[in-house]
């Protein structure tokens, strides 16, 4: 048996080899799948594989060490042993769900040293049995433990029951269990439990807790997390929870039978405690009557820490008068979906929920399936509970005087009317939802105005509801920043409702616009977003976009347009520096003209992201005349979402799939091609190439067509020499000094001393041009009026463009207006200069005339000073 075991594991390092390592098959006969985490660990899915506990133990020892989560749940592993569990003793969680497990070995996870969760949840463990479930058997370094779903409802308790105590598990933060009627033992007032649920939401779990008395969480004091959702509770006692003084989220939902005659009684206990969190959801049936929340029921939360509070599905029709007064002073959060709220006093009294920044009632009136009513318990009818009650904060001295500190709230005095009442809401309220709610109004001529008008409102969202025209304006909301009027059966709508300087995301999908989008007339509906950036008017039926719709849209970033009826899609797009992402699935495009394809490519490079154009569903034409548009398309393919979906369509009807489009449109310029723009490409050609000649041609002339120009202008515009200008001579000068200025030093240290001495007479134009002429005008003047041009080549000479410009003028006038005997142009070679870095009508200068050579030895200077005299006076 051994042997095999080493031939398995054996077999099993080879095909390991070369998987990767992101997600790969693994563990014995590759039945599971691994998967990669950040820290380098491997989490391995073994679930329903039919896999054997220790064979999978063996291979993380021996293949995978790196192995830290392990899930080998449905696997009908049954009862198991150490030796199972050996080769797993260093991983950090284990799941066993749903394995058929009846009980644990003693020494089952004696060395289990680093494991922080351990589900043994939808087994047949019976915890609440002390002779049969030992829970010192468990690793005492566990943080997480699930065990619900091992009790079943058919089981009958014995009066010994009672739950687990788990005084060896010291680092246990969550603990899961089916809750059952009995109390929670002493021995948890020392428990480092945090997290304690006994929800039977769970697909197995079960909770049978009717009746909480005040000894039943009486030792959970350091419970922070108490989920007993789902548990058919009925009753819940005065002093339930007062014990649990770390309480700071507690779950009562789907308790259908509970209702709200035991609302009193929670808010009072839940004084003694840290709560932040109460959800009392659906603790009510879906079809019983109407039910109404009293200031009785909610009284003593005003003493509480509460800051969300959940009344979903509770069929909740009314709210006494003053009842916002009794709400906990710091309550941020109202969740209020699938009521039925009737219209009422308490709708004018929204300004006295001082600190409430977010409530959501979507999905009021919401009919529900006749088939729950079958699956549900009896509807129970509390609404004649007593609306008296002894809390102090319920007189009407003390809701005054809570009415006074807060901004904006009015306190409602008994038989009072509301003729001259307006509403008035929360100056800290930024979220409102109220999607779905059977909402049917118009507001046409008639302006709403919001108190108070520095609202923070940032999100409102009443979609599906039903507003057919929208015209008059509503606000201020001069902080709204989302705005959502989807599916409300909408026609027109205009700039003033939509006066939201503010406003980033408007959602208008699935209305009625289209015929107001494509009317020319008017006002822009959008002139007052400058600031949005996210606009949807998909499913409008629009066909048409009057030309500038978007104009004053220059921040926005996403347009959705999909599910409408677009054939040509000509706005003007100049504005919209900012536009990205533009969604036209659904429609009947046939090309997009360059203006717009330009537009997204620039917007794309300056802004530094990829642009994305969604055009599934369209009827594109592929056709000779919408090449540039197919050739686009190919070329950006990969920002095109669902490309691999996309269709063309032919003249002829016939239509291209993605697949065929990739491999036929590269060929289409080829197919396009005609007798016509062959003549013309010939003509271009011919042109080309004559123009390319005369190019050469100039190139070749170019100095000498600057030397006549410069000759001319001097002859006709230049400077005129007087008749005195020179005596004996016919040149002003003996030589003009060409050099760069770089190698002044040479020319003011040794040519101008050493020539002038003798008695010749230099050009130099740092000294001898005339100011206020132009330079080009001042050397050829100096380049005609001398008897000879002295270059100073040098390194530096031939990098300036003003020395290149010298030596070519006194190269023309050498050879094309000048008879020179031995010539008008001198070189003196002062630098050893690469013949790499000079221009080609230097070399060739060079290769066809003598220069001289400088030399700096002693011997050499005298000779060279001779030659160069020489050189000038000849």
């Amino acid at each position: 048996m051994k042997l095999d075991n080493n031939i398995f594991v054996f077999a099993l390092l080879i095909v390991h080899v070369n998987i990767s390592m992101s997600f790969f098959k693994c563990g014995p006969d590759l039945k599971c799948s691994c998967t990669t985490r950040p820290p380098g660990t491997v989490a391995m899915d073994c679930k329903a594989r039919n896999v054997k506990l220790r064979q999978v133990c063996e291979s993380i020892a021996i293949i995978y060490p790196k192995v830290s989560d392990l899930n080998i749940a449905r696997n009908n592993i049954g009862n198991f042993n150490p030796e199972d569990v050996n080769h797993c003793r260093n991983i950090s969680s284990l799941n066993m769900n749903y394995n058929q497990i009846s009980s644990l070995h003693n020494y089952v996870f004696v060395d289990f040293r680093n494991i922080l969760t351990l589900d043994l949840s939808d087994n047949v463990l019976d915890i609440y049995n002390k002779t049969a479930f030992d829970p010192s058997v468990l690793p005492s370094s566990l943080r997480i433990l699930k065990l619900y779903g091992n009790f079943r409802e058919d089981n009958n308790l014995k009066e010994s029951s009672a739950y687990p105590i788990f005084t060896n598990l010291r680092n246990l933060e969550k603990l899961q269990l089916d809750g059952v009627e009995t109390d929670f033992g002493l021995e948890y007032e020392y428990s480092s439990v945090r997290n304690l649920s006994l929800s039977s939401k769970g697909p197995l779990g079960f909770c049978l807790i009717k009746d909480i008395f005040p000894t039943t969480f009486h030792s959970l004091i350091n419970v922070r997390v108490l989920d007993i959702s789902s548990c058919r509770i009925e009753n819940i006692y005065r002093d339930a929870f007062k014990h649990m003084k770390s309480l700071e989220i507690l779950d009562l939902s789907l308790n259908r039978r509970l209702g709200f005659s035991s609302l009193m009684n929670v808010s009072y206990s839940l004084q003694f405690t840290n709560i932040q969190f109460l959800n009392y959801s659906r603790v009510y049936t879906s079809f019983g009557v109407g039910t109404i929340i009293l200031n009785s029921d909610i009284c003593y939360l005003r003493n509480t820490s509460l800051k969300a509070i959940a009344l979903d599905g509770n069929k909740v029709q009314m709210i006494e008068k003053n009842t916002y007064l009794l709400l906990p002073k710091h309550l941020e959060t109202i969740y209020a979906q699938e009521n039925k709220f009737s219209f009422g006093l308490y709708l004018f009294q929204f300004g006295c929920l001082e600190h409430v920044q977010h409530i959501d009632a979507n999905n009021l009136n919401k009919v529900h399936a006749p088939i729950k009513y079958l699956a549900e318990p009896k509807p129970k009818n509390d609404n004649d509970r007593s609306w008296n009650s002894e809390c102090p904060f319920m007189t009407e001295e003390s809701l005054k005087n809570i009415a006074k500190d807060i901004p904006a709230c009015t306190y409602v005095p008994p038989n009072e009317t509301v003729a001259d009442w307006k509403p008035q809401f929360s100056r800290s309220l930024k979220i409102v939802n109220f999607s779905g709610c059977n909402m049917v109004y118009n507001i046409d001529n008639t302006q709403i105005t919001i108190n108070p008008s520095n609202n923070s409102f940032e999100a409102l969202d009443v979609s599906k509801n039903a507003f057919h025209c929208l015209s008059s304006r509503i606000g201020p909301f001069p902080n709204l920043k989302f705005l959502s009027l989807s599916r409300s059966y909408c026609s027109f709508i205009n700039s003033d409702f939509l006066s939201m300087g503010k406003l980033e995301n408007l959602q208008l999908d699935q209305n009625y616009l289209g015929g107001m989008f494509a009317h020319q007339g008017g006002r822009d509906t959008f002139e007052y977003l400058t600031n949005l950036q996210t606009l949807n008017i998909s499913t409008n039926g629009i066909t048409r976009l009057k030309k500038n719709i978007f104009n004053t849209l220059i921040m926005i970033e996403e347009i959705d347009l999909s599910s409408n009826n677009i054939e040509m899609f000509a706005v003007n797009v100049k504005p919209l520096k900012n536009l990205l992402h533009l969604n036209l699935r659904g429609n009947a495009i046939h090309t997009l003209n360059n203006d717009f394809r330009q537009l997204l490519e620039d917007n794309s490079e300056r802004i530094g992201n990829n642009f994305t154009l969604d055009l599934r569903n369209n009827s594109i034409e592929y056709s000779c005349s919408n090449q540039k548009f197919l050739y686009w398309l190919l070329y950006h393919k990969k920002r095109l979402q669902g490309f691999n979906e996309m269709v063309f369509y032919r003249l002829n009807g016939s239509s291209v799939d993605s697949n065929a489009f990739l491999r036929d449109v590269p060929h289409l310029r080829a197919q396009c091609r005609s007798y016509t723009i062959a003549m013309v490409l010939s003509a271009l050609g011919v042109l080309s190439a004559g123009a390319m000649i005369t190019g050469v041609i100039l190139y070749k002339k170019r100095w000498k067509l600057r030397y006549w120009y410069y000759m001319t202008k001097q002859n006709y515009f230049g400077y005129r020499r007087l008749l005195n200008d020179y005596e004996d001579e016919n040149y002003r000068y003996d030589a003009f000094i060409s050099y760069s200025d770089d190698d002044l030093h040479f020319i003011r240290g040794e040519i101008i001393p050493r020539l002038e001495d003798c008695g010749m007479k230099l050009c130099v134009h740092q000294r001898d041009f005339l100011p206020g002429i132009p330079i080009r005008d001042n050397i050829v003047d100096a380049i005609r009026t001398s008897k000879k041009t002295v270059v100073i080549l040098s390194k530096t000479f031939v990098k300036t463009q003003w020395c290149i410009f010298e030596f070519n003028m006194a190269r023309m006038e050498s050879t094309d207006n000048r008879v020179c005997e031995n010539g008008c142009l001198v070189i003196v070679h002062f630098e050893n200069v690469p013949a790499k870095s000079m221009p080609l009508e230097i070399l060739d200068w060079m290769d066809n005339h003598s220069y001289i050579m400088y030399t700096r030895d002693p011997d050499g200077q005298e000779l060279f000073w001779e030659s160069l005299a020489t050189a000038i006076e000849r």
